[in-house]
């Protein structure tokens, strides 16, 4: 103990959130950005604005898999959501899983999507770190528990709430950033147990496998099969058959079943060329559990096979705290609250990582942590927005027609990291801060005059076509220019004033940021 309960506790915050803080700010980025998953796909693809998604897709999407060559074992048609419409089709051969299937786009042009990692790309990042099969989901899992920790320590640390939500100075650079820092703690105390403790949940059986490896002879998956919903099956008969051509009394069927709008996200096949075909339609998540809700029909008759159950109560409070991480079910305004809510979680975790810094350069503690602390602070918050924004750049850079363009795109985020991080190691601390903020606002500027004034001047289209999702993206590039000139300017103007003050402390602090 640390002389007492409390003081334990203040340096329990202190260095659980010091020591995985750059970990925990990738985390928190990325996964503040998957909010947007959706919306970045289809900025990322424009290629989608001439795309059609009318109430006829399906059929239309069904007749151009009829043209496709015989054999294959699944067909798939993916609509999308309202938020990201979608109007493509895939098909796979025997021995072929969904990823190694063949896909194409139905557009109203000759041009189909560009290759691209998309919004997706930042919704693995965040729970994986792009090392799905290296660990990365137990760096995240450890992150997670961490933060918690950091969580429930904050709360004993910052013992007036009340009179601190009030505090705000803005005279003295260290003491706006202790009270920033401990305001957003405030603010985000349940957005933060609610993300990290519905990480651990769903993923539970990874973490702590034990329990049921013992009561259960395959595991945690067989503890599932029973809680779960039995899902349909049927295999080939071997009798082939002719592909179903007239869906449209199916569709019907559908419709009685889920009346709302868009409510179809996704229509599997499966033995389209055999008598036991079967078409499973998969609803898009209107509600708070994450269950996936399918309807069944036999290919042949037209007949409903199948409706998914509910699932039992173990398995709906998995859903339920699956719903809750991902917010698939939140409508815009709830979206915005929580993208604004992770973006105060990154900027808790910056601002404490900072005044860390601060208190041991303003005592003249130098020493191996500090220098790596400093370092680290520069090459990832710094880095990691660069790296964003590089990658953004290059899905409009790159060429359409180049094949690989994932690796090409995922090289240009990495690398963009990579260079601030090296910049890190020979500029000091002030400049470096105001460069990077300088190189962020001017790249988020580039994005949107690209798509104004290169062909074939996508946000013109998106502008014609009133695609307010679109125009939304470059707005919110537009922001977050703005944001990091007020930022540049704000720090400039602090360094001015801090020159001028004989206190050597005031200088320290002020440079330290």
């Amino acid at each position: 103990m640390k002389g007492n309960f409390r003081r334990s506790m203040i340096w329990l915050h202190t260095y659980s959130g010091l020591l995985l803080s750059w970990l925990l700010f990738a985390v928190f980025v990325t996964g503040t950005l998957s909010y947007y998953a959706d919306e970045l796909d289809l900025w990322m693809q424009p290629e989608k604005l001439s795309q059609q998604h009318k109430p006829d897709v399906i059929p239309a999407a069904l007749a151009a898999l009829h043209t496709k060559p015989e054999g294959a074992s699944r067909w798939n048609i993916n609509l999308g959501s309202e938020r990201d419409p979608k109007a493509e089709i895939r098909w796979q051969y025997p021995g072929q899983g969904r990823r190694d299937g063949h896909k194409e786009a139905i557009t109203a042009s000759q041009t189909p999507p560009r290759e691209t990692l998309g919004g997706s790309f930042f919704v693995h990042f965040h729970y994986s770190l792009e090392l799905r099969n290296y660990g990365g989901r137990y760096l995240t899992g450890i992150a997670a528990f961490v933060m918690l920790i950091g969580v429930f320590s904050g709360i004993f640390t910052h013992r007036r709430f009340f009179k601190d939500f009030f505090v705000l100075r803005w005279q003295n650079l260290k003491r706006a950033l202790t009270d920033v820092h401990a305001i957003i703690g405030i603010i985000t105390i349940p957005f933060c147990f609610v993300i990290c403790f519905s990480a651990l949940l769903f993923y539970l059986s990874m973490y702590v496998p034990a329990s049921a490896t013992y009561h259960y002879d395959k595991g945690y998956r067989q503890l599932s099969s029973q809680v779960s919903p039995k899902g349909f099956n049927r295999d080939a008969s071997g009798q082939t058959a002719n592909p179903i051509k007239d869906i449209k009394p199916i569709l019907k069927q559908v419709k009685h079943e889920w009346p709302e709008k868009n409510a179809v996200s996704w229509v599997s096949y499966y033995h389209p060329f055999d008598k036991n075909g079967y078409l499973m339609f998969y609803r898009n998540k209107s509600d708070l559990s994450r269950q996936s809700e399918t309807l069944t029909f036999d290919a042949a008759s037209g007949k409903l096979l199948y409706k998914v159950e509910q699932p039992r109560v173990p398995k709906l409070i998995s859903y339920v705290f699956l719903g809750l991480h991902e917010a698939k079910f939140a409508d815009n305004s709830l979206r915005f609250i929580l993208f604004i809510l992770g973006a105060l979680s990154s900027a808790l975790i910056v601002t404490g990582s900072i005044l860390w810094l601060n208190n041991r350069i303003e005592r003249n503690v130098s020493h191996m942590g500090t220098r790596l602390t400093a370092w680290s602070n520069k090459a990832v918050f710094g880095g990691l927005p660069i790296g964003i924004v590089t990658l953004f750049i290059a899905n409009r850079l790159l060429p359409t027609s180049l094949t690989d363009r994932y690796d090409y795109e995922l090289m240009a985020f990495l690398s963009g990291w990579a260079v601030c991080g090296l910049i890190a190691l020979f500029t000091a601390r002030g400049k470096y801060w105001q460069f990077v903020l300088k190189l962020f606002a001017l790249g988020c500027v580039a994005l949107p005059i690209l798509d104004l004034i290169a062909p074939p001047h996508y946000l013109l289209q998106a502008i014609k076509t009133a695609n307010l999702t679109f125009i939304a993206v470059e707005c919110a590039f537009v922001v977050s220019a703005t944001l990091s000139v007020w930022l540049t300017l704000y720090l400039q103007k602090r360094n001015r004033a801090t020159s001028k003050d004989a206190s050597p402390v005031g200088v320290k602090g002020a440079a330290s940021c």
